[in-house]
């Protein structure tokens, strides 16, 4: 089964340092997405 890992920002754009971290951690899919109003 595939890990997936959703991460969801207020910033207009994904931290691609929480995207590296994500794969390294053991992640085979990141879906980062910005702009998500709380």
């Amino acid at each position: 089964m595939k890990k997936l890992l959703f991460q969801f920002y207020t910033d207009t754009y994904p931290s691609v340092f929480d995207t590296v971290v994500g794969y390294d951690g053991g992640a085979d899919h990141v879906i980062g997405h910005g702009g998500i109003s709380p």
